[in-house]
């Protein structure tokens, strides 16, 4: 595909934003707003080449390695036949005769 000048681009699609707003106007009225739209893209392209290009600095750094807080735990190895016991220890406890044995209302 030929590459348009690029004041004639720019032109083209501004040109054709105008156009799609009011369609039902003539040929002869349309030359003001191809000149109009010629007009604004040769400042839109004066206007970027006076501007200097922004300075990038485009280097591929390699990544810094994420640095995360690890805590270790450390816990006592109980062995299931004691924490049975213990569990049991704690079941066997005397009831107290106060609190009634059955339905309740809350």
């Amino acid at each position: 595909m030929q590459q348009l000048d690029p004041k004639l681009e720019i032109a083209s699609r501004l040109l054709s934003g105008i156009i799609s707003q009011d369609r039902n106007r003539k040929l002869t009225d349309r030359s003001d707003d191809i000149r109009h739209s010629l007009d604004v893209a040769a400042e839109l392209i004066r206007q970027s080449e006076e501007r200097s290009p922004p300075d990038l600095d485009l280097t591929l750094d390699p990544p810094k390695p994420i640095r995360t807080r690890e805590a270790r735990v450390g816990r006592e190895e109980v062995q299931l036949k004691e924490l049975r016991e213990q569990r049991n220890r704690t079941s066997e406890a005397p009831r107290d005769a106060r609190i009634a044995r059955g339905h309740t209302l809350h």
